[in-house]
């Protein structure tokens, strides 16, 4: 019992490392071993829509399916935690390359589970480490494999990553980030950043963006979207962004500027049920008339499936925020345009990078019609005169960028 999982009497991990560390030790040198890391793709809404029972079931299905996928070769399945799995084939010359093996196990489990007379759907997310070292201690090995499956799962549902030392070195490196932020902003070396929002007709000052700068004393300065990306991972946005937009503001303030404030949200905050709250007491303890706020907000979150962005939006609107649509630029968003209150759009940064003369050409239809909805479009990475050139002659209305230099508000 303390070496099975209770529900589908597979082994469990503490089963599944040892076994590691014995076939790692006795592996052919030639062939050795390789260890497959499943994730369920959305099984918590399954559990959640369904009720446990169903998910249960379902992970009893999963587990018979993927015995029966790697009944001929000599393989443990386990069943690691939660909704993720694990396989460890001994590779023999008659072993399946990993791309057949992962192949097999996605036809194994392509076929809907039955669920109280209901088909459910199920797809996996895999990592694979092929041929680790014999001396590898299991427990690293399982870490690695973890780091492999995270990499996975963000490319979207159904992927397949190969374990790389090398992404592996930097995620470890950017997970060390992360957990060191909140020390490091307590020390203040996370501070307020600005740059202009310039106009590019007439060259001036249009508002002020708001960011993070975090001054490492060993990687030098990263800049905002380096910042947020470690904050997400360890929950610490929120914090970070409530103290951004009262520093930002509290700033403004005391330098009596009356330029307007940019800030952009993340997918966390754009959906935060107390956004309204947050934002508006703010405003209200510094000062800050909420004409004056422009609030960037994924405009992805509007054409899915997340009302509490647009209730959010909509909020906001109706209190005073200028609320502007980011990324714009996908099939679906001019939809998102037409039917919120948003005036403004900032272009996604896959219509920024590279420019051709079709590109270009597709933009300035872009921007045509966004101008024709009544709204003003912000681009960014705007970093050589030629840039600004580019999106000038393009019909884009206000830049930012390194070309644009900035003593601040």
């Amino acid at each position: 019992q303390t070496l099975h999982d209770v529900v589908t009497g597979l082994p469990n991990r503490q089963f599944f490392s040892t076994r590691l560390e014995t076939a790692l030790h006795k592996a052919d040198r030639g062939s050795g071993i390789t260890v497959y890391h499943l994730g369920l793709d959305a099984f918590a809404l399954v559990s959640n829509g369904l009720g446990r029972p169903a998910g249960d079931q379902v992970l009893k299905a999963v587990a018979e399916r993927l015995k029966a996928a790697v009944a001929q070769e000599q393989a443990v399945v386990a069943r690691l935690d939660g909704d993720e799995f694990g396989i460890m084939v001994e590779n023999s010359p008659t072993t399946p390359d990993v791309s057949s093996l992962v192949d097999r196990i996605n036809h194994a489990l392509a076929e809907p589970v039955s669920v109280d007379g209901r088909g459910v759907t199920v797809s996996t997310s895999i990592a694979v480490v092929h041929r680790p070292r014999r001396d590898l201690d299991p427990t690293e090995l399982l870490r690695a494999s973890d780091l492999a499956l995270r990499r996975a799962k963000s490319r979207g549902p159904r992927q397949w990553e190969l374990f790389d030392s090398e992404a592996d070195a930097a995620d470890r490196a950017d997970f060390t980030l992360a957990i060191t932020m909140a020390s490091a902003w307590d020390a203040g070396e996370v501070q307020l950043g600005w740059r202009p929002l310039v106009g590019l007709h007439d060259g001036g000052v249009a508002g002020v963006e708001a960011g993070l700068r975090w001054a490492h004393p060993r990687l030098g300065q990263l800049d905002h979207r380096r910042c947020v990306a470690l904050a997400e991972q360890t929950g610490l946005i929120q914090s970070l962004g409530d103290w951004l937009l009262n520093s930002a503001c509290t700033e403004l303030r005391r330098m009596r500027s009356d330029l307007p404030l940019v800030l952009w949200l993340t997918e966390g905050q754009a959906v935060d049920p107390d956004l309204v709250g947050r934002v508006l007491g703010v405003l209200n303890a510094t000062g800050v008339e909420p004409e004056r706020l422009r609030l960037g907000m994924p405009v992805h979150l509007l054409r899915g499936d997340s009302p509490e962005a647009v209730d959010n939006l909509t909020v906001l609107t109706d209190a005073g925020v200028r609320m502007v649509l980011d990324g714009f630029g996908a099939a679906g968003d001019l939809t998102c345009l037409e039917e919120l209150p948003a005036r403004a759009v900032r272009l996604t940064d896959r219509m920024v990078t590279g420019g051709t003369p079709l590109r270009d050409q597709v933009l300035a239809g872009v921007l045509s019609v966004v101008h024709q909805a009544g709204a003003t479009a912000t681009v960014d990475g705007v970093d050589t005169a030629a840039d600004a050139d580019r999106w000038r002659t393009a019909g884009a209305d206000t830049a930012l960028g390194s070309h644009f230099p900035f003593d601040g508000p």
